[in-house]
């Protein structure tokens, strides 16, 4: 056992993806309607002309009545509705334009079921007129009946309707319905019309991201950000896009930028600090992890203790040290959980400095916090086997073989230090539980040097035996 102290244990888990959650509030764009209530009034407001070539219109009567009191429709609705409710009350000939008509006033007082009623008189008396079907699907919509929204707005376009608001709306009401196929064709054809409206790119989007389709999603979300640089909402979901893709990189980019603008949240902070250990990139990962701590928040322990593995392992000393006296700068306001990491981090520290008995005095002591105790006692059995004090070692990874944390880690290093005691089959005994919890190439490349050097073991037994018989 002389040469016990040259094995290789793992600290922490040796390589690692972190798996890295996607932001929840960023996983899709927000759709909201075409056109807000202020809008659409505006439209219905603006809508009292006619079209000569595809709609009947007003006879001289009902054309006085609507010249008179035009001038009082912007400033006093109300009052010109009741008027003219006065002079056609008994009216039963009024053409399709003039029901047209009262219902857009009925619209703007107000009284959206008497302006449906008066759009549907004018139907049934002229079926194909487009601004009738229009308007009740606008009013459908905002009544949250999209099917007759829908069927309303699917015949005003068979009438010859190419307003990009129209295919939008369809888009909108089959997004809603979750029917993201058809809402994605929808408002496609209104970009056809209208390339630079913002509300149908957002509804394209959240259409493509819905289906799956990240790669056009990505293409959008590039221009929507060019754009409006200031929509953090933009910059989270394309870099959840990059990180489904596995583009590190360009996830990391995209989390910079709102770490620039300071609208970075906890979430998105462990988010790039994760993405950057998957990059190998801990000296990055440190800085982020350091700014989350001044900021208040307490970064996650399993993705800390990888990336002071990974500054130790590359030799950025000066920045695990940062990284433990930003942790460790108002000790007694920590949580068992952060004074339990200062732990693990400060044993480290005394290892890499050559002072064995104080990273083994401060593990001991770290048991009696009560947290991650499996991570502990890993680290302890390793720092006593390094020590030479092998048969502590065993016992104290035994214990932490118990806890789910630590336990393949500990196997591993128990299967290493009995072979380094040359008892090949209790090793390759740790390493078969190891390898069938999921342990990975590591345990398996192991496993086999373990055998080759069981059966070799064996065949010098064997050839020792019979040259002691010859």
């Amino acid at each position: 056992m002389g040469n016990q102290k040259t094995v290789r244990l793992i600290a922490f888990t040796a390589t690692i993806i972190l798996c890295i959650p996607l932001l929840g509030t960023a996983q899709s764009i927000s759709v909201d309607k075409p056109i807000t209530e202020s809008e659409l009034a505006k439209k219905i407001q603006g809508s009292y002309g006619f079209l000569s070539n595809r709609e009947p219109a007003l006879n001289q009567g009902e054309y006085a009545i609507v010249e008179k009191f035009l001038p009082f429709l912007e400033e006093d609705p109300n009052f010109a509705l009741e008027m003219i409710e006065g002079l056609t009350a008994n009216n039963q000939d009024l053409s399709a334009s003039f029901d047209f008509v009262l219902g857009n006033l009925y619209y703007q007082s107000q009284r959206e079921p008497d302006a449906l009623q008066s759009y549907k008189k004018a139907l049934a008396k002229y079926p194909d007129y487009m601004r009738a079907w229009r308007s009740i699907g606008w009013i459908s919509l905002y009544a949250e009946d999209y099917e007759t929204a829908l069927d309303a707005f699917g015949k005003a376009i068979k009438l010859g309707d190419t307003e990009p608001d129209t295919f939008g709306q369809i888009g909108y009401c089959y997004y809603l319905q979750g029917d993201h196929m058809a809402a994605q064709s929808a408002y496609s054809q209104a970009l056809l019309y209208d390339p630079t409206n913002l509300d149908w790119m957002r509804g394209n989007l959240s259409c493509h991201i819905a289906l799956g389709n990240n790669e056009a999603a990505i293409v959008i979300l590039e221009s929507l950000t060019r754009r409006q640089p200031e929509e953090g909402e933009f910059w989270r979901t394309l870099s959840n896009l990059y990180i489904q893709q596995e583009d590190f990189i360009e996830a990391a980019a995209c989390m910079e930028f709102l770490r620039l603008t300071n609208e970075m949240n906890f979430e998105e902070y462990d988010m790039l600090a994760r993405v950057y250990i998957n990059t190998e990139s801990f000296d990055l990962a440190a800085e982020v992890f350091i700014e989350m701590i001044a900021k208040g928040h307490v970064p996650d322990g399993d993705a800390l203790l990888i990336c002071v593995n990974g500054l130790y392992k590359n030799q950025w000393v000066d920045l695990a040290d940062r990284l433990h006296d930003s942790l460790s700068a108002d000790e007694d306001s920590l949580s068992d959980e952060s004074r339990a990491l200062l732990v693990l981090i400060g044993s480290k520290r005394a290892e890499l400095a050559g002072d064995l008995p104080e990273a083994e005095r401060v593990l001991t002591k770290g048991l009696e916090i009560g947290k991650r105790l499996g991570d502990i006692r890993l680290r302890l059995g390793i720092v006593q086997f390094q020590g030479g004090k092998s048969e502590a070692s065993l016992e104290t990874l035994a214990l932490a073989e118990s806890h789910a944390s630590s336990r393949r880690n500990a196997l591993i290093a128990q299967a290493q230090i009995l072979m380094s005691m040359q008892s090949y089959y209790a090793a390759g005994e740790k390493l078969e539980v190891a390898i069938a919890e999921g342990a990975g190439d590591h345990a398996s490349n192991l496993y086999q040097d373990c055998m080759h050097a069981a059966r070799k073991q064996e065949l010098d037994r064997i050839s020792l035996t019979q040259g002691t018989l010859q």
